[in-house]
């Protein structure tokens, strides 16, 4: 949440700052943007995470739609009703009022030109479905019970053409024993299988990870420290797919 707000900050917040040769542009001045629940044609849909996707677009996928842009300035909503259900959105959002029960977090991606929604859900309601659309309107569920445990917050990427789903938090369960570092891999999104690795981060939400030049990266997490006491982690983790017949690892 934190590196989601920082970037709205800087999208719609900041003025032009340079150092050297780098430079940040305001393109949106402050007071351009709404929650999902208020926003109308004209505003940029607020803490749901933008993904580059089908038609050279820009994508965000939340509870209460899905919102196209074709230039990251003007959005407009493609769908309201959708049906896999009222999750709230790709990122977790805290509200000072009380949540919507029905409001359920989630997990999406882009893979194969499609835009993926992965399992989520609140502690009460675990979920372990996926869904695609190549076009934010017409979806369709690849797996209602995929074989990897239910989880929140967990990492995902597309890696070597393959889907992975890592790390999170089990719904139903408390304390530490509630972090997860399991790393599972699918080709298809419908069969999935678990990878061992023969050094592992420590058990942990795992949504502030992404893909750089062919790596999945791991940045921190709230989860178990290296001491092994609960709190946030603070070290960064590694992986990529270089040679096939060596041994999966994440290196630190």
């Amino acid at each position: 949440m934190i590196t989601q707000r920082l970037a709205w900050l800087l999208l719609l917040g900041a003025g032009t700052t340079q150092s050297g040769d780098l430079q940040w542009t305001r393109v949106l001045p402050p007071g351009s943007g709404a929650w999902q629940v208020s926003w109308t044609p004209g505003k940029v849909p607020l803490a749901l995470k933008p993904l580059a996707g089908p038609g050279n677009r820009l994508w965000m996928i939340g509870g209460r739609g899905v919102w196209s842009s074709s230039d990251g300035l003007r959005w407009e909503r493609v769908e309201a009703l959708l049906p896999w259900g009222n999750r709230y959105g790709a990122v977790p959002v805290y509200f000072k009022e009380r949540r919507p029960a029905a409001a359920l977090v989630s997990a999406a991606l882009v893979w194969r030109d499609r835009l993926c929604v992965i399992g989520g859900g609140d502690f009460s309601r675990p979920l372990r479905d996926f869904w695609c659309s190549a076009d934010g309107v017409s979806w369709s569920a690849v797996t209602l019970q995929a074989e990897w445990p239910s989880r929140i917050f967990p990492g995902i990427a597309v890696l070597g053409g393959r889907l992975w789903i890592f790390g999170g938090s089990a719904p139903g369960k408390t304390g530490d024993a509630s972090w997860l570092n399991d790393v599972w891999v699918s080709s298809d999104g419908i069969r999935w299988s678990e990878t061992r690795f023969q050094e592992l981060w420590s058990p942990r939400a795992a949504e502030y990870s992404t893909v750089w030049r062919d790596r999945i990266w791991v940045f921190g997490g709230k989860g178990i420290e290296a001491s092994g006491r609960g709190g946030f982690a603070d070290d960064v983790w590694t992986f990529c797919v270089c040679a096939p017949s060596a041994p999966p690892s994440f290196s630190r």
